[in-house]
């Protein structure tokens, strides 16, 4: 058997752990990904994603082709199942912790409560003459508006589609 093609039947077993927590846990995940993009979101994300799904065939296609005698392509898919199924693993578990703990950038991101306007300089002079347009200018209450949310940086979205967070 080729080179070739113990790297294509490990690189196929390398997609072997990405199915697998793709029925279990990414289906949802992969879900925000695209509707994000489809609301203006940053595209990263997504390539990170592909970037990941095309890193574990790669890696598992490279730790089947290093098994020079071994031609049974059964025995090659196993093979390439091994080094991405760990690695799938090890991010899902980083995942799940990263989950179960507050992020820094949500505490950072939360809004200040709103603090009352400070009272115009002519406020005391305009208080004495009710009913003229200064005091009605001056007592009315401005609407507040949420500022609008910050654009995601392209590395932060890169490496939260590449770990697969939410």
């Amino acid at each position: 058997m080729t080179t070739t093609r113990r790297f294509l039947w490990g690189g196929i077993g390398g997609l072997a752990p990405i199915l697998a927590t793709f029925l279990i846990l990414e289906a949802d995940i992969i879900g925000r990904y695209l509707s994000e993009l489809g609301q203006g979101g940053s595209a990263m994300t997504v390539i990170g994603y592909v970037v990941r799904v095309v890193g574990l065939f790669i890696v598992g296609g490279l730790w089947a082709s290093l098994h020079k005698s071994e031609r049974d392509p059964k025995k090659l898919f196993q093979l390439g199942i091994v080094a991405p199924a760990m690695i799938t693993g090890m991010i899902s578990a980083s995942n799940i912790n990263a989950e179960s703990t507050p992020a820094a950038e949500t505490v950072a991101m939360a809004r200040p409560p709103a603090v009352a306007a400070a009272p115009s300089p002519n406020a005391a002079v305009t208080a004495q003459t009710p009913g003229s347009p200064r005091s009605l200018m001056a007592n009315r209450e401005q609407p507040q508006t949420d500022p609008p949310p910050p654009e995601p940086e392209p590395v932060k979205s890169f490496i939260r589609g590449l770990l697969g967070r939410p």
